[in-house]
């Protein structure tokens, strides 16, 4: 019997109450209290502590007498003076600007739901599903015992693009006392992948030893609802930690050959030392022996791996034996890679930062475009005396990295340089349509007390950024109800090494640590707003039916005009769009040449070849060329609506829910449509817009005006305008979504383009 413990948080809240729901087993037992779901106590290893290798980021805490109550000098390494001008202008324009930049109208969501002071969550990461930007799983360390440091590692899973959240701890390590440092993955078909470090360990006073540790991978076969028994990566016996901060990724992407693989990176400390390396090629099930990739000593810290569009993967670590950041490439699926190279060099930043009690540890952060396969990277920097965040890419695999950011140099965060202010942790994620977004934790708001997360977004494949925005709608502190590491000191605090960011159904969703109620909670937000935010073109004196643009790019809409008499039906050209739209008749349509009626349904070709669906039953789609109209292929029980094309294919909608593609050129004597969707709960989908990769369409039953995007037969819900139907639906050639509301013509972008901050 597989027990899983669950817990529902509602994410709308009234004061700071809370609607919880504990589920059931999936035997049917109910799990009544919370705390089952925590009954084995965890405690984490601390990345300060490990007995068989010098410790590179703190130094040996046996080297100085611990004193209750005292952070260890060599945690507290100096920052420079801050000059006097930067803190100056931090004072006046900068802030301010920052802080008109915060997207008013977002409200920060709590995810976690902590039963008491005992119950912290923070060290935090967050995946997307690639069909379903909508559905997101996240991970955090869920404490029961934060002042001797007892967690375990738990999920996270929103199916409505982060209104609600389920929460529940991953099941199956019950008889090791840790699991720890939790970062996820979903791959093409909604699988969730959780990289989970399992170990033992002990406390005794100040000090944490362990005994033996483990890598693993839970697999979600329904997105993060349940979890499997873990599949074991690599184990490793004795005293000591031989495995630490692992990564995930599970290829994707769709022109992959490799696509469904899943492969696993993490810091291993055995006979030898290195980043380790493995794979699994059946969905999670089972995992290949482990390969070293480099970092043959103790000098590097926190692999981390993406996948590129045709399937090369990329695996990135911190070296600090020379202060960079180095990587490798594998071009077979894993088999074999390249030796390590340089990618940049860095200056890591303190152990424990001005004002604050809590480690840091300088992580870098990376990931890959699914839209150009550029590589991407940021960090946290101190070599301006303060620390910045720091961001490079790379547009050729990897050989050359240069500096996209806001400012010169690469430093992201933009307020004044070596003004005393610390930005650290960032967080990276490239959306579908390949905007890159970047959230950090920032204190240039308090002077270096308090914590806010700020972002920066570019729209141009990181070669710049636009001004950083803040997230946050309340500032936190990040010494508020602590956990304790135990690893030398017993005022060293923490509130986690990382945390995440994803790339959602709207926009960007960080995904991080806050205090703000009194216990460390994650919280997240759609970061960007509504990315999709309509624009009005035109405004017509009468009903517009459908648009379409023509091979030269220009846009064409139809109109009907109805009288006691007649009905006759339009289609004009609209010149000018970008200055004075101005419509000009392109096409008369009489509803009697083409059986009575016209819903204002229609295509153009690349020929200029114009096509007509007449809306009614039977079903019939015509085309006209050369001013010879002619029927083209018809449906006897069904009417047919809207129509696109592209490349050769000219796609329809019919019966009333279904989307139908036909081959051109037609051949007559086996004129067959081949179903490309379907679904019932529509009530009618009545047209369609093709990209190179989704399908958009409109459901006309529907009271208010949605627009629905398709990918790989998975659904999702792309833009809805409360007031107003929406009838046309077309994509321009500058990218975007155009359509028709009543009298009105709009357009939407398809990608994000800016935070909405105004």
């Amino acid at each position: 019997m597989k027990k899983i413990a669950l817990r529902f948080t509602q994410a709308i809240h009234s004061g700071k109450n809370l609607r919880m729901l504990i589920l059931a087993t999936l035997a049917g037992t109910m799990v009544f209290t919370m705390t089952s779901a925590f009954s084995q106590a965890a405690s984490e290893k601390g990345h300060s502590d490990r007995s068989e290798r010098p410790e590179l980021r703190f130094a040996d805490p046996d080297a100085v007498n611990l004193e209750a109550g005292e952070i260890p000098a060599q945690f507290l390494i100096p920052q420079s003076v801050p000059d006097p001008a930067a803190v100056e202008a931090l004072k006046t324009s900068n802030l301010r600007f920052w802080l008109d930049r915060q997207p008013k109208a977002l409200k920060d969501v709590q995810v976690s739901a902590s039963l008491s002071p005992a119950n912290d969550h923070s060290e935090s990461q967050l995946a997307a599903d690639p069909n379903n930007p909508l559905h997101m799983v996240g991970g955090s360390k869920f404490f029961t015992e934060p002042a001797n440091y007892i967690f375990r590692d738990g999920s996270y899973t929103t199916f409505d693009g982060g209104k609600t959240w389920l929460q529940q701890v991953v099941p199956g390590y019950e008889k090791w006392t840790i699991t720890s440092d939790p970062v996820v993955t979903i791959d093409d078909q909604g699988n969730a992948y959780y990289a989970v470090l399992a170990a033992n360990k002990t406390v005794n006073g100040c000090r944490t030893t362990y005994q033996g540790s483990g890598m693993f991978v839970s697999t979600s076969r329904d997105g993060g609802i349940t979890w499997d028994d873990p599949a074991t990566v690599h184990l490793t016996t004795g005293s000591g930690l031989g495995d630490d901060k692992q990564w995930i990724a599970a290829d994707s992407q769709p022109k992959s050959p490799y696509r469904g693989n899943v492969y696993i990176v993490w810091d291993l400390f055995v006979e030898e030392s290195g980043v380790a390396f493995s794979r699994s090629t059946d969905r999670g099930k089972a995992f290949e022996p482990y390969k070293f990739l480099g970092g043959f000593d103790d000098a590097f810290l926190g692999p981390q791996v993406d996948i590129a569009p045709n399937g090369d993967i990329y695996v990135v670590w911190d070296n600090f034996s020379n202060n960079s950041i180095e990587w490798v490439k594998s071009t077979d699926g894993g088999v074999t890679f390249t030796k390590p190279a340089h990618a940049v060099s860095m200056v890591p930043m303190p152990g424990v930062l001005s004002n604050g009690t809590w480690r840091n540890v300088t992580l870098a952060t990376f990931a890959i475009s699914p839209t150009t396969g550029t590589l991407v990277l940021a960090w946290a920097d101190a070599r301006n005396g303060d620390t910045d965040i720091y961001f490079a890419r790379s547009a050729d695999g990897g050989q050359t990295w240069t500096s996209g950011a806001l400012l010169a140099g690469g430093r992201v965060n933009d307020d004044p340089i070596k003004d005393g202010i610390d930005q650290f942790q960032p967080a990276l994620a490239v959306s579908r349509t390949g905007e890159v977004g970047i959230a950090w934790y920032d204190r240039r708001l308090s002077k270096n007390t308090t914590i806010d997360v700020s972002q920066a977004i570019s729209t141009d494949d990181g070669n710049t950024f636009q001004p950083n925005t803040r997230v946050t709608s309340a500032s936190f502190d990040g010494n508020v109800n602590p956990a304790y590491p135990k690893s030398g000191s017993c005022s060293l605090t923490f509130i986690g090494d990382y945390f995440g960011m994803a790339a959602g159904a709207e926009g960007f969703y960080p995904f991080w640590a806050d205090t703000r109620t009194g216990v460390q909670e994650i919280f997240s937000v759609n970061s960007t707003g509504v990315a999709q935010t309509e624009e009005l073109v035109y405004t017509n004196n009468l009903p517009v039916r459908d648009l379409a643009f023509d091979a030269k790019g220009v846009l064409h809409f139809s109109e009907i005009i109805a009288s006691a008499q007649q009905s006759l039906g339009r289609i004009n050209q609209l010149t000018s769009v970008a200055t004075a739209p101005a419509k000009a008749l392109r096409q008369n349509v009489d509803p009697n040449q083409i059986g009575g009626s016209w819903a204002g349904n229609f295509a153009f070709d690349a020929n200029g070849t114009l096509f007509i669906s007449n809306g009614a039953q039977p079903g019939v789609i015509y085309s006209l060329a050369n001013d010879t109209l002619s029927s083209f292929f018809t449906i006897p029980t069904s009417p047919i609506n809207g129509l696109q094309l592209r490349d050769s294919q000219l796609y329809f909608t019919s019966t009333p829910n279904s989307i139908f593609t036909l081959s051109l050129p037609l051949d007559p004597s086996q004129p067959t449509a081949s179903l490309v969707y379907s679904n019932p709960i529509h009530g009618s989908i009545s047209d369609l817009a093709l990209s190179a990769n989704e399908i958009y369409f409109i459901d006309s039953s529907e009271e208010t005006g949605s627009i629905y995007k398709l990918v790989d037969s998975q659904e999702t819900k792309f833009f809805t305008r409360l007031k107003g139907a929406i009838r046309g639906l077309t994509i321009g050639p500058d990218g975007r979504l155009w359509f028709a509301s009543e009298n009105k013509i709009f357009r939407v972008n398809l990608a994000i383009t800016k935070p909405a901050n105004k």
